[in-house]
C-alpha cells in the first residue's frame, strides 16, 4: 500500500507511462495533477501494460480534483493502449466526490484504444466539473473488451457531450465497436440540469 502519494507532472500518475506489469498494488488517498496532459493514479498512460488485483482507495477528499489532467483522466489509468487491466477496483467513500476534467474522464479509465477490462468495480460519485466523455467506467472507448464490470455510485451536475453511466463515448477501433458482457450498473445519473441540448446521454453511447 502507498498512502497519499503526490505527483504533479505533464504525464501524472505514480507510473508517467507503464509498458510492464504492475501487481497486487493499493493507492490510498493519493493526489495526482496533470497540466498539460493525461492522469491517473497507477499510470498516465499505459501501453501493451498488465495491471492486475490494484485498487485506488479515496477515503478524505480536500480537493475534488484528486485525480486531474486536460486530457485523459482516470482514477486508475489516465490512458490505456492495448492494455489489460483486471481484477482491480476503485473505492471512493460515498461522502466523497471526485470532480470531471479533461477531454475524457471515468472512474476506472479516461480512455482506452483496444485491450481489456475485466473483473473491475468502481464505486463513487462524480459532482460538477466538464469533460467532452464522462462515463461511470471508462470516458472514452475505442475497441476493446469490457466484461464483469460492476458500477455504483452517481453523475451530478456534470456537464460534457457524451455522458455514459458506463461509457461516455465508444468509438469503433478499424471496424469493431469493442464487446461487452457481465456489466452491472447501479450508477445513478442525474445530470439534465448540466446538458447541453446536443449531449448524448445513455448507458453506453455507441
Amino acid at each position: 500500500t502507498i498512502s497519499n502519494l503526490y505527483v504533479a507532472a505533464a504525464n501524472a500518475g505514480l507510473f508517467g507511462t507503464l509498458k510492464g506489469t504492475v501487481n497486487n498494488l493499493v493507492l490510498d488517498d493519493p493526489c495526482i495533477k496533470s497540466k498539460s496532459g493525461n492522469a491517473g493514479a497507477i499510470a498516465a498512460n499505459a501501453v501493451n501494460a498488465t495491471i492486475m488485483n490494484c485498487t485506488v482507495k479515496v477515503d478524505s477528499l480536500a480537493d475534488p480534483n484528486i485525480v486531474s489532467g486536460s486530457a485523459s483522466v482516470g482514477m486508475l489509468v489516465g490512458y490505456a493502449e492495448n492494455s489489460t487491466i483486471s481484477r482491480g477496483s476503485v473505492e471512493v467513500d460515498s461522502n466523497v466526490s471526485v470532480k470531471a476534467c479533461g477531454s475524457n474522464f471515468g472512474l476506472i479509465a479516461g480512455a482506452v484504444k483496444g485491450g481489456s477490462i475485466s473483473n473491475m468495480t468502481a464505486d463513487g460519485n462524480i459532482s460538477g466539473g466538464r469533460a467532452e466523455a464522462i462515463g461511470g467506467a471508462i470516458g472514452y472507448a475505442a475497441g476493446g473488451s469490457y466484461s464483469n464490470i460492476t458500477l455504483s455510485g452517481g453523475m451530478n451536475s456534470i456537464e460534457g457531450n457524451y455522458l455514459g453511466g458506463v461509457i461516455g463515448y465508444a468509438d469503433k477501433n478499424g471496424s469493431s465497436n469493442g464487446s461487452y458482457s457481465g456489466i452491472h450498473s447501479t450508477l445513478s445519473m442525474n445530470v439534465k440540469s448540466a446538458m447541453k441540448q446536443a449531449c448524448h446521454e445513455g448507458f453506453l453511447n455507441i
